[in-house]
């Protein structure tokens, strides 16, 4: 091919509209496919944050509520770890949310 076809051929080509959508769409799949992947993972982080948030926020309730006045005593520690086991998923559960 000469140098006058290849410009012949680059102008109709840079004419030419047609197909246009289909090598957009192709080049626009790869950015949008890790996007939602990358949502889908933040989405999943806040949930994980949500549940252990909850489960710390009634441990500290309960251990409040069981300690006498502003006093700290030990026997008032298993109560909040009670609370919070009971209200915090399992770590296979976290792992599974997670994955």
């Amino acid at each position: 091919m000469s140098a006058k076809n290849i410009a012949e051929f680059a102008r109709k080509l840079g004419k030419d509209a047609r197909g246009n959508v289909i090598m957009l769409t192709a080049a626009a799949i790869f950015p949008l496919i890790g996007l939602s992947g990358a949502a889908l993972d933040v989405a999943r982080i806040y949930l994980v944050k949500n549940k252990l948030q909850n489960a710390c926020d009634a441990s500290v309730l309960a251990y409040r509520r069981t300690m006498s006045g502003n006093n700290v005593t030990s026997e008032t520690e298993p109560t909040a770890r009670n609370f919070f086991n009971s209200n915090c998923p399992s770590s296979e559960h976290l792992a599974q949310l997670a994955a």
